[in-house]
């Protein structure tokens, strides 16, 4: 079974690498495996573009991340997912990789179709 339905994403985290232009920052989702044996989760993350920006329309939701965690019955881990602008970037007009300024809505869960939690970025 599943363990995700009993998780609760708990935030988000950025810092700027050494590497100039290089942003980070890590979405911590925690896992409560309320089942009878060890289980292991695969977190996918999403994002929703921020709308009004750019020649394109955004995209409804993109996978950017994933994590996995291994959690043993009756406890709850944490999962900390690093997405970097890459995951978030997309060609503009002039086909220049960029990473679009305003509000990201995030969502994670164990598939596309399956995303119980989310949360708002801005970049």
């Amino acid at each position: 079974a599943p363990l995700l339905p009993a998780a609760a994403l708990i935030g988000a985290t950025g810092y700027r690498s050494p590497l100039v232009g290089t942003a980070v920052w890590n979405v911590t989702v925690d896992i409560a495996n309320e089942g009878g044996i060890e289980g292991v989760e695969v977190i996918q993350l999403y994002v929703q573009d921020p709308a009004g920006q750019g020649p394109f329309v955004p995209y409804w939701r993109r996978l950017v991340a994933f994590g996995r965690v291994r959690c043993a019955a009756g406890e709850v881990c944490s999962c900390a997912i690093p997405v970097s602008w890459e995951h978030l970037a997309q060609f503009d007009g002039e086909m220049r990789l960029r990473v679009l300024s305003g509000s990201y809505r995030v969502f994670a869960g164990g598939s596309a179709e399956d995303t119980p939690l989310e949360m708002n970025v801005v970049v």
